[in-house]
């Protein structure tokens, strides 16, 4: 997702268009290309610090036997994975500066952005599932992200199942990123203050 804020040359490509066309779309923007992979490699490393943190406070929110807060923590690293592929894709397609005659190769660095969303709904889904469950049935955080995360799981559930569009639930996805961050950070706050106030 990082790659979509760098700027770049020319119209954007289809998986449709003629390999030739999309062969100088990526000689034309290697560079660009090359730092939205960078980007990308500091996203997966936020991602991982992101979901090792909202584990820990799944489990301390949990009984020991819980098998939501590995869940959650199982689809961040799902998630971790996609992203690590579409990072390594983006440094092979920013690497040439020529294709000579042999531009096939390049249509599949079109195929796969087009179709890496659809395999992140899956983890986005365990992820949403475990920490709405968690939300509701041990009363650890506040109602308004109890009910923002259940609402994103119904969208994300109506956007796959209904919709049959499974790379348009990236978005509600999305959302539960910002939100859950929201979460953690107000509630890190709130224990700061108690443990402040204690001592």
């Amino acid at each position: 997702m990082c790659a979509i804020y760098v700027p770049k040359k020319g119209p954007d490509i289809e998986p449709g268009d003629a390999s030739d066309v999309v062969a100088q779309y990526f000689v034309a923007n290697s560079e660009s290309g090359r730092v939205g992979a960078y980007l990308g490699l500091i996203a997966v490393f936020l991602m991982v610090a992101f979901f090792s943190r909202l584990h820990g406070a799944l489990r301390d929110a949990t009984p020991r036997a819980s098998w939501l807060p590995i869940a959650v923590l199982s689809g961040g690293v799902l998630m971790a994975v996609v992203a690590i592929v579409e990072v390594g894709l983006a440094f092979a397609a920013s690497e040439l500066d020529n294709y000579g005659g042999e531009t096939q190769v390049v249509r599949f660095f079109v195929l796969w952005g087009w179709n890496s969303a659809n395999l992140l709904t899956p983890p986005f889904g365990l992820a949403l599932v475990g920490t709405t469950l968690v939300a509701f049935s041990t009363r650890a955080f506040s109602n308004w992200y109890r009910w923002g995360s259940a609402a994103l799981l119904v969208l994300l559930l109506l956007i796959s199942a209904v919709l049959r569009a499974p790379g348009l639930a990236v978005a509600p996805g999305m959302l539960w990123l910002v939100l859950t961050s929201f979460m953690l950070v107000t509630t890190e706050a709130r224990y700061a203050l108690i443990l402040e106030q204690i001592c």
